[in-house]
């Protein structure tokens, strides 16, 4: 049984510029189409996501999206603004514009696109990139980390010094200086957290997005 990426793959080499299927009155080549999976595929690779992705050249009813999101353990859907209106509520919904175009990242090898984070969550400190994503997975493999989000505050000397703030799991005694020496194993210095906060609950959005301006903002306040 192929996959619809395989399928799709295999007649982008086949017949690059064929139409795969219209979408808003547009003509999309199996080429344009498989770079698209790739780019998405790349972004969500990257945040360690995995992905159902639904056919879009015919319209599916919300019914239809809940069974389909509800029955794969999806934790996140992505869509155009118009689809993302009949899925609201079934997972979390990020737009398929927002992560295409709000994104960085970087071509390996084989010419695939793996976007590592958003531009607005990108740390710039001492004139180093710092992604916190990246941070984020790092300090997610502790056992004793429930959540945690990383976020740039202003510091006079660096420009930017990355902040973690950490809900830690159920029951456990989160120690800071022990999640530092984790964190010191696996990154390189300029990517280490200058300061670990621990908090009860990370501020969300309703579709569980964390937000990390409300949090920017809150430590800006008491700073």
């Amino acid at each position: 049984m192929i996959n619809l990426s395989s399928f799709i793959a295999f007649h982008a080499r086949r017949t690059p510029d064929r139409c795969a299927l219209k979408y808003r009155g547009e003509d999309i080549s199996y080429a344009s189409f498989d770079q698209r999976i790739r780019q998405v595929g790349g972004w969500l690779a990257a945040q360690g996501i995995g992905a159902v992705f639904l056919p879009i050249n015919y319209r599916l009813s919300a019914d239809e999206v809940g069974y389909i999101v509800g029955n794969s353990g999806a934790r996140l859907l992505i869509a155009d603004e118009e689809f993302a209106g009949i899925a609201s509520g079934d997972a979390p919904v990020l737009l398929l514009d927002e992560a295409a175009q709000s994104s960085v990242g970087y071509l390996d090898k084989d010419g695939f696109l793996y976007l590592t984070d958003r531009k607005k969550d990108m740390i710039i400190s001492g004139g180093e990139n710092i992604a916190s994503s990246e941070v984020e997975r790092v300090i997610y493999e502790w056992p004793e980390v429930r959540e945690v989000a990383v976020i740039g505050m202003r510091d006079e000397r660096w420009g930017e010094r990355p902040v973690a703030i950490v809900v830690p799991a159920d029951g456990a005694a989160l120690e800071i200086s022990t999640l530092t020496g984790h964190c010191r194993a696996k990154l390189a210095g300029f990517k280490i957290p200058k300061q670990l906060i621990i908090r009860d609950s990370l501020p969300r959005n309703p579709s569980g997005k964390v937000l990390k301006r409300v949090l920017r903002a809150e430590l800006e306040a008491i700073a």
